[in-house]
This record gives C-alpha cells, structure tokens and sequence, in this order.
C-alpha cells in the first residue's frame, strides 16, 4: 500500500526548527538563525505569507522572485517580500550568513511605521539585493546579534516592540536613500503599460486568463497590447499570464498540503481535468507526477 506524502508546508518547517531550539523565535511573529541550513532555501517554487531578509556574509545564490531573476554576491541584503513565489536556481557551497523571518501581522505594523510606504514597495521589488561594503556589513551584523540577544530576553515583557522598533532601525540604515526611487527616470509609455499589466495580472491571473481583459482595463486592443508586451519582453502576453498562473500552481504543489482540486478550485479551473490538462500541456507532466 503506498504511502501518501503530504507537502512540506513553510508552517510545520518552521515550528519544527523552532521545537528543536535550531530557530529563535516569538511564536509566528519572527523568527532569526545564524544557521544558513535552516532556512528555506528550497529548488522549486514556493509561496509563504512572511518576509524573509538574509544578510549573506559569505557566498553567492541565485534565484527567481516571481518571474524576476537576482544574484545575490556576498556581502549584501536580500530582501524576499510578502507573498511571492520565490526558487532559488544555484547556491554557492560557501553560503553564509543571518537571516530572518517576518511574519505578515509584524511586516504589516513595520510598515506602517515607514514613511515612504509606496518607496519602499517600490524599491524591494526592483532591488531585492542591496551591495553592502565592509563597515555597512559590520554594522549589519551587529544589529543581527542585537536582534539575536534580545530575543533570548524571554522575561521581557515588551519583547515584541523592542523588536519591531530594532528592525525598523535596520530598515532605515539598509535603505537611506529609498526616496531616490520615486525620482527615478521617466520610463516610457511602452515600458509603463508593460509594468501596469504585469501589476493587472499579478492582481487578477486566477480569475482572468484572456488578453481581452487586461486589454479592456488598461484602455487598449488585445492585439496592441500584444505588440507592446511582445516588443518590451520577448515574450507574448499570454505567455505571461500563463507563466503567472504556472508558478503559482508549482508553489502550491510543493509548498502546500491542498490536494489537487483544491489548487484547482483556487486558480479557478473549471475542474481538476481541465488544470490536469491545461498544467501538463506548460510542464509536460502531470500535477501529480510534479508534486512527487
């Protein structure tokens, strides 16, 4: 009889770590190591609700946020935000560092704390990795230790306000020049309406999978917003959408124990047939075999 495997959830990863003292934490708020085998540094893609930061002291990875690719080169930040779907394609045997896990409730209260709140969405995503020099990076870990230290003080009964207000300071020393972004260079009309309909199909590619729709919101025919994104990117704009709902559907396979008509139900296939055949006809197997 064979044995049913139910996926790894990021969950139950993380409170066994923490069940084995291999992870510092505060409940599901946050979480810290200096471990980098603990972390999630998984080679499919997958999907959790937090922030992950990793302060990278030694070695080199590489990796996709969503459809974006990143480089991260020792020393640096890498910044992983809120739902995405993350991969990591290479890691460098040599890999070291600290990382943290921002649980939604405390990523959410941090922000609301930062001033420049669309600068700093801004700049995560188009620049998930920030080149630290030699002093940037002492500096940075010294406040990986603090953070570190002051989680050990169990007694402390503002515990989890020493701690946001630790990680906001962080924040504003790693990103000083983050109002810069919103003075970047104009882009042009062809490369904003390419970020305004990946932003469409981020929003809405498990309910609409046509052209004609994202065509329709952004004011324009499906066949020139095809030649737009086609220009811009190589790629078609069904591509695109379909590249979305793809990765989407691999992260909920391998980072989530919903069955196979639940991801069905949730990208909004008609049936379970139909995302078989419409998953198969993209990756040339199964759901099921890719789940394996």
């Amino acid at each position: 009889m064979r044995t049913r495997i139910t996926p790894l959830t990021w969950e139950r990863y993380l409170h066994e770590k923490v069940a084995h003292n291999q992870l510092q934490a505060i409940d599901d708020y946050f979480f810290i190591s200096d471990d980098i085998e603990l972390m999630p540094l998984f080679p499919y893609p997958f999907k959790i609700d937090a922030v992950i930061t990793f302060l990278c002291t030694q070695g080199s990875l590489k990796g996709r946020i969503g459809l974006k690719t990143f480089e991260a080169v020792a020393p640096c930040i890498m910044i992983l935000p809120l739902n995405e779907v993350l991969q990591f394609d290479f890691i460098n045997e040599d890999l070291n560092g600290w990382f943290n896990i921002l649980s939604k409730t405390l990523a959410e209260e941090l922000v609301m704390h930062i001033k420049e709140r669309m600068e700093i969405s801004i700049s995560t995503h188009a620049q998930p990795v920030i080149s630290l020099d030699q002093e940037e990076l002492e500096l940075n870990l010294s406040y990986y230790h603090l953070v570190h230290d002051t989680l050990r003080r169990r007694d402390n009964p503002h515990l989890k306000e020493a701690i946001r207000y630790l990680l906001l300071s962080l924040y504003y020393q790693q990103h000083p020049d983050v109002s810069a972004y919103s003075n970047s260079p104009q882009m042009s009309k062809q490369e904003e309406t390419f970020i305004r309909f990946t932003n469409l199909v981020k929003q809405n590619y498990k309910h609409e999978r046509q052209v004609k729709f994202y065509a329709e919101r952004l004011g324009l025919t499906p066949k020139y917003l095809s030649q737009i994104i086609k220009e811009q990117t190589g790629k078609s704009a069904n591509d695109w959408i379909d590249e979305y709902v793809m990765l989407e559907a691999k992260a909920l396979l391998k980072s989530s124990a919903l069955s196979i008509q639940q991801i069905s139900n949730e990208l909004n296939f008609v049936d379970q047939s139909t995302f078989g055949k419409y998953f198969k006809a993209k990756e040339g197997i199964s759901p099921k075999e890719y789940r394996k």
